[in-house]
């Protein structure tokens, strides 16, 4: 069963990682919402996050 956990843990991990990137990436967004670069990095990081998800 401890074999189990260590994916989940490691998905928790990555995804907190994830989600402090998009917190900084929708606060540039917030003064520049014309920028396609942080626009696809918002999208790229939220169907990595999503995708990780499926399998937890």
């Amino acid at each position: 069963m401890e074999n189990d956990a260590l994916p989940f843990e490691e998905f928790i991990e990555e995804t907190t990682e994830l989600l402090d990137d998009l917190e900084a990436l929708i606060l540039k967004w917030e003064t520049s919402r014309d920028d396609p670069e942080t626009i696809d990095a918002l999208f790229r990081g939220m169907h990595t996050v999503k995708g990780g998800a499926v399998w937890h």
